[in-house]
Protein backbone atom coordinates (compact mmCIF):
# COMPACT_ATOMS: atom_id res chain seq x y z
CA UNK A 1 0.00 0.00 0.00
CA UNK A 2 1.13 3.21 -1.13
CA UNK A 3 2.55 5.92 1.96
CA UNK A 4 -0.17 7.90 1.01
CA UNK A 5 -2.97 5.62 1.57
CA UNK A 6 -1.37 5.04 4.66
CA UNK A 7 -1.50 8.56 6.62
CA UNK A 8 -5.66 8.57 5.28
CA UNK A 9 -6.28 5.48 6.73
CA UNK A 10 -4.57 6.40 9.90
CA UNK A 11 -6.04 9.90 9.84
CA UNK A 12 -9.19 8.50 9.01
CA UNK A 13 -9.36 5.83 12.21
CA UNK A 14 -7.74 8.68 14.21
CA UNK A 15 -10.77 11.57 13.25
CA UNK A 16 -13.09 9.15 14.30
CA UNK A 17 -11.97 7.71 17.19
CA UNK A 18 -12.06 11.84 18.24
CA UNK A 19 -15.81 12.29 17.22
CA UNK A 20 -16.98 9.38 19.23
CA UNK A 21 -15.30 10.25 22.57
CA UNK A 22 -16.48 14.22 21.62
CA UNK A 23 -20.16 13.38 20.11
CA UNK A 24 -21.37 10.29 22.30
CA UNK A 25 -21.91 12.05 25.35
CA UNK A 26 -23.96 14.95 23.99
CA UNK A 27 -25.51 13.57 22.03
CA UNK A 28 -26.69 11.04 24.96
CA UNK A 29 -27.85 13.89 27.10
CA UNK A 30 -29.09 16.09 24.36
CA UNK A 31 -31.00 13.16 22.18
CA UNK A 32 -31.65 10.58 24.88
CA UNK A 33 -32.08 7.36 23.49
CA UNK A 34 -31.78 8.41 19.85
CA UNK A 35 -27.69 8.96 20.41
CA UNK A 36 -27.34 5.41 19.43
CA UNK A 37 -27.90 6.06 16.05
CA UNK A 38 -25.25 8.24 15.15
CA UNK A 39 -22.85 6.38 17.27
CA UNK A 40 -23.61 3.23 15.60
CA UNK A 41 -22.55 5.15 12.18
CA UNK A 42 -19.31 5.98 13.63
CA UNK A 43 -18.68 3.14 15.03
CA UNK A 44 -19.18 1.26 11.56
CA UNK A 45 -16.33 3.74 10.01
CA UNK A 46 -13.97 3.04 13.11
CA UNK A 47 -14.64 -0.72 12.50
CA UNK A 48 -14.03 0.14 8.55
CA UNK A 49 -10.64 2.14 9.05
CA UNK A 50 -9.70 -0.64 12.23
CA UNK A 51 -9.58 -3.60 9.25
CA UNK A 52 -7.75 -1.73 7.13
CA UNK A 53 -5.32 -1.01 9.40
CA UNK A 54 -4.88 -4.88 10.74
CA UNK A 55 -4.89 -5.65 6.71
CA UNK A 56 -2.01 -3.44 6.23
CA UNK A 57 -0.57 -5.01 9.29
CA UNK A 58 -0.53 -8.34 7.94
CA UNK A 59 -0.16 -7.50 4.35
CA UNK A 60 3.22 -6.04 6.00
CA UNK A 61 4.24 -8.53 8.85
CA UNK A 62 4.55 -5.23 11.46
CA UNK A 63 2.85 -5.95 15.05
CA UNK A 64 5.25 -4.54 17.38
CA UNK A 65 5.85 -0.45 17.72
CA UNK A 66 9.37 -1.17 16.49
CA UNK A 67 8.20 -2.51 13.73
CA UNK A 68 5.73 0.22 12.96
CA UNK A 69 8.04 3.09 13.17
CA UNK A 70 10.62 1.36 10.53
CA UNK A 71 7.43 0.61 8.25
CA UNK A 72 6.80 4.14 8.33
CA UNK A 73 10.16 5.20 7.35
CA UNK A 74 10.28 2.74 4.56
CA UNK A 75 12.90 0.81 6.19
CA UNK A 76 13.00 -3.34 7.06
CA UNK A 77 14.09 -4.65 10.20
CA UNK A 78 17.23 -7.20 10.47
CA UNK A 79 16.49 -10.75 10.17
CA UNK A 80 17.80 -11.16 13.72
CA UNK A 81 15.87 -8.07 14.82
CA UNK A 82 12.86 -9.29 13.39
CA UNK A 83 12.83 -12.69 15.28
CA UNK A 84 13.50 -10.60 18.53
CA UNK A 85 10.13 -8.38 17.43
CA UNK A 86 7.97 -12.06 16.67
CA UNK A 87 9.58 -12.86 20.04
CA UNK A 88 7.92 -9.67 22.08
CA UNK A 89 4.53 -9.91 20.71
CA UNK A 90 3.07 -12.16 23.03
CA UNK A 91 3.78 -9.94 26.14
CA UNK A 92 3.42 -6.84 24.03
CA UNK A 93 -0.66 -7.82 23.56
CA UNK A 94 -1.32 -8.30 27.33
CA UNK A 95 0.37 -4.89 28.16
CA UNK A 96 -1.69 -3.25 24.93
CA UNK A 97 -5.13 -5.13 26.00
CA UNK A 98 -4.33 -4.14 29.83
CA UNK A 99 -3.29 -0.23 28.97
CA UNK A 100 -6.09 0.35 27.22
CA UNK A 101 -8.69 -1.40 29.32
CA UNK A 102 -7.13 1.02 32.08
CA UNK A 103 -7.25 4.26 29.45
CA UNK A 104 -10.66 3.60 28.33
CA UNK A 105 -11.68 3.30 32.12
CA UNK A 106 -10.38 6.98 32.94
CA UNK A 107 -11.32 8.52 30.12
CA UNK A 108 -15.12 6.87 30.67
CA UNK A 109 -14.82 7.90 34.29
CA UNK A 110 -13.51 11.24 33.49
CA UNK A 111 -16.45 12.15 31.34
CA UNK A 112 -19.10 10.59 33.60
CA UNK A 113 -17.62 12.74 36.62
CA UNK A 114 -17.54 15.38 34.32
CA UNK A 115 -21.36 15.23 33.26
CA UNK A 116 -22.26 14.05 36.81
CA UNK A 117 -21.05 18.04 37.92
CA UNK A 118 -22.57 19.20 34.71
CA UNK A 119 -26.03 18.06 35.47
CA UNK A 120 -26.65 17.78 38.89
Amino acid sequence: MEPQKDRIVSAGMLITIIAILLTTPILAFTIGFWFFIPFGLLFVVLMYFSTKVEHIKREYDVQTYKEIIAFTKGEALQSTEKIEEKAKRPYQKLVFAVASGLIATLICGGIGAVLIMLFK
